[in-house]
């Protein structure tokens, strides 16, 4: 089925939520308030920055179970704007940080809460800890948003779509020191015949790490390209794959931010001679929002309990 989503690539300063939110409510009010979208995907950490140096630092920001400020206003986003929404925030359970997301529906209900698997250094600096359940787990949303609005018999075979989240790291091998081969993430969701991937970031650029190739107003092409070639064990899917990431862009401290937030669609075993499909890329190095249009395989299933 056709999905409109809005990958809402901005920046953000530590610390400062107030404005950090009302910058992302005044670039995607200008951006789609006249154009429907199925998906608002954020970045990782969007509220509060990424770049916090101890425990102690986050602390002030961190947030209950899919219940503070960050899923609030997640919550009002989808129903201002009648669709999904996907947003990374910090979270605490009892005494424990993780870097987290969650995706709310339409009606502005909480569907699906993820915690980040393979942990960043910087992750660990501020006291993260690893998701200590089941690794990438898949979920399952109802496409039609008039069903959380009351409107559908859930004993109707409505469309239904598998998909599955990661933040950042999360497409890296393990702490860097599982087997590049490994694509613990990608293997995940092909085995679990996933056919939306949303990843929010917040992914360094490679000019940090003396790559070249980031240019004003331009996508750096060999981190995208890096992002799809840490999904490439989807080319051995049965059905088509969509993937949306949505990175931030920026520096704090000494971290500069890739931008280029990004969608493709690996076609699967339908198409092994073109199998990756590029929908377009943002910049390295602006605030920006782009509405990819995308087709994302779904089934039809009853919603009865």
């Amino acid at each position: 089925m056709h999905l409109r989503i809005a990958a809402v690539q901005t920046t953000a300063v530590v610390g400062q939520v107030k404005s950090n939110m009302a910058n992302i409510s005044k670039l995607v009010a200008s951006s789609i308030a006249r154009t429907p979208v199925d998906i608002l995907l954020l970045p990782e950490l969007a509220l509060t920055g990424y770049n916090f140096k101890s425990p102690g630092a986050i602390e002030p920001f961190l947030e209950p179970t899919a219940a503070g400020t960050s899923t609030e206003f997640a919550r009002s986003l989808s129903k201002k704007y009648n669709c999904f929404t996907l947003i990374g925030y910090p979270e605490k359970e009892k005494s424990i940080t993780y870097n987290a997301a969650v995706f709310t529906s339409p009606a502005g209900d909480v569907l699906h809460h993820y915690r980040k698997c393979h942990l960043y250094e910087t992750d660990e600096v501020w006291g993260c800890s690893e998701n200590p359940g089941p690794k990438f787990e898949s979920f399952k949303f109802v496409a039609d948003k008039e069903y959380y609005h009351g409107q559908k018999d859930p004993h109707e075979k409505l469309p239904t779509i598998t998909a599955s989240t990661g933040i950042c790291m999360d497409l890296n091998p393990y702490k860097f020191e599982a087997p590049f081969t490994a694509f613990e993430m990608a293997r995940s969701c092909l085995a679990n015949g996933v056919s939306l991937i949303l990843c929010p970031m917040a992914w360094l650029s490679i000019t940090a790490v003396g790559g070249t190739n980031r240019h004003p107003n331009q996508p750096e092409t060999d981190t995208v390209g890096y992002w799809i070639q840490r999904f490439s064990p989807l080319v051995e899917s049965e059905h088509p794959v969509a993937v949306v990431t949505c990175n931030r862009v920026g520096q704090e401290d000494n971290l500069l931010f890739a931008g280029s937030s990004a969608a493709f669609t690996f076609e699967g075993k339908r198409n092994p001679t073109n199998p990756v499909k590029i929908a377009g890329a943002l910049p390295c190095d602006q605030p920006a929002v782009r509405v990819f249009e995308m087709e994302v395989a779904e089934t039809y299933e009853t919603q009865e309990k």
